[in-house]
Parts: C-alpha cells; structure tokens; sequence
C-alpha cells in the first residue's frame, strides 16, 4: 500500500462529490406552536434559515441566518435534528439540513425585527397544520422532530423520517 501525504490526500478528498448545508432554528412555544417565515420571494413558508456559505459552519449558519431574518439571536438552544433531503423531483439537489430548536415566551413574536428585503411575515404555527403553509417535506421533519423529541437530544431523519 502506497502510503500519501497530507497535501497528496486533501487534494484527493477535495475532488469527492460535496454537498449543500443548511441550517435553521426553529422557535417553539408552549402552545405546541413553531415559529416560521413567509419569503417574499416563495409561494410557501420557511424555517427560520438558509444555505452555509463555503467554511461556515452549520451552528454559525443558524444564528447568522436567524439574526438576518428575524433580527434575534438565540442565547439558548440545541442541535434539535440532522435531517437528510434527497434530490427533489423539482431540480433540487440533496442538501444536509442542520435544525437548532429554541424556546419562545409569549412576548417573543414583539421582539421580531423581520429582514425587509427578504421576509414579509412571520407567525406561529400549530404543529399539526404546517402543510397548510409549507412543503411537505419541510413539514414533515418538524412534525417527526415534534413527536419523537426527548429533551435535547438530537435526532437524525432522511426526508424528514426518522431512521
């Protein structure tokens, strides 16, 4: 066996096949409710998040895109689930998706400074009625997240079900 150095082996593993990173937050309250955003630019509502740039990481890809988007960083919260999204019949690519989980008090929706240029509303939403308002497949990791939470504990799904 051949043995390589550690430049011959990073420019190996730089030409490996890479994928897209994602990370969001996902605020809840106690009336079993998620806060999520309307893009002004999409039919459908979001999590609370966006694509990693090159060499960031996901948690400071969460708390950017939260801080952008709503104008809030979270002081407390968990690496609530690691979910992986096959290629979409729409073009889509498969992407990592990395979903931080917060707790929200009654007063947390006042305290929004929504990103004018990007999101024109945000709300909470029963858990149970996020179809109404957001892919399928986005809804169905929260609801997955929802029902098999235990603590802080992380939870790993692939196209939003739990393996």
């Amino acid at each position: 066996m051949t043995v390589v150095n550690d430049v011959d082996a990073a420019k190996y593993y730089n030409k490996q096949p890479k994928k897209r990173v994602g990370a969001g937050v996902l605020f809840f309250n106690k009336h079993d409710e998620v806060l999520i955003v309307k893009p002004n630019y999409l039919e459908k509502w979001l999590w609370i998040g966006g694509s990693a740039d090159e060499g960031e990481a996901p948690k400071t890809t969460a708390l950017r895109e939260c801080q952008e988007e709503i104008g809030v960083k979270p002081t407390s919260f968990w690496l609530a689930f690691v979910n992986y999204l096959p290629p979409q019949p729409t073009g889509q690519s498969d992407i990592l998706q990395f979903l931080f989980a917060g707790e929200a008090d009654d007063n947390f929706i006042n305290k929004l400074k929504l990103q004018e240029s990007e999101i024109e509303d945000a709300r909470f939403i029963p858990i149970d009625d996020l179809t109404n308002y957001m892919h399928d497949y986005r809804a169905r990791a929260i609801q997955t997240y929802w029902k098999n939470k235990k603590g802080t504990a992380t939870l790993y799904m692939e196209d939003g079900r739990l393996i």
